[in-house]
């Protein structure tokens, strides 16, 4: 038995000293980036097509939760694909990308791909709407470099009494991030 537990010691301690990597922690990724309010109708870049309607912006703001607090901005576009007489649909998908700056620790970029969907009764002057998906880190700075990770993400964004003013909008994160 003493053999058994000198020889465990012994092979953990030329584990340790040759660098041989174990198992990594996944490092959490769960919290909100709020993003300051937005007027799509000046804020955002508009294109149509006969095929579509694309409205992408680029918002601003900060992400509260884990690993940290950050800096965060959220660049997107809706796609809204249009039928056979050109009339676009109310709600479609969204690409994006998210970047969180925490700092000296570094800035993880991370992609989002996800489906639209109404949340509530809307109107003219009021409407929710709610995107629902995945996010892939893309690119990782500083500590984070060299990493990977997944994860799955809520883009909601709300205005209430404007046509075009969007006085809510956050992306609420979860997943992890491990070491390559």
């Amino acid at each position: 038995m003493l053999r058994l537990a000198l020889v465990v010691a012994f092979a953990s301690l030329v584990s340790a000293a040759t660098g041989a990597a174990g198992p990594t922690a996944a490092l959490v990724l769960r919290g909100t980036a709020t993003l300051k309010s937005f007027d799509a109708a000046k804020d955002c870049k508009w294109e149509t097509s006969r095929k579509a309607l694309q409205v992408g912006c680029t918002v601003y703001g900060s992400y509260a939760g884990l690993p940290a607090p950050a800096g965060a901005g959220y660049g997107w576009v809706w796609n809204h694909r249009a039928n056979a007489i050109g009339v676009t649909t109310r709600y479609g998908s969204e690409q994006g990308t998210l970047l969180l700056d925490f700092g000296a620790r570094g800035v993880l970029e991370l992609t989002t791909s996800g489906k639209q969907r109404p949340v509530g009764r809307q109107t003219s002057a009021h409407a929710k709407v709610s995107t629902t998906g995945t996010w892939k880190l893309t690119k990782a700075t500083a500590n984070f470099a060299g990493d990977h990770g997944t994860g799955t993400y809520t883009y909601t964004v709300e205005r209430d009494g404007s046509t075009t003013v969007f006085q809510l909008a956050g992306v609420t994160l979860a997943g992890s991030i491990r070491r390559s």
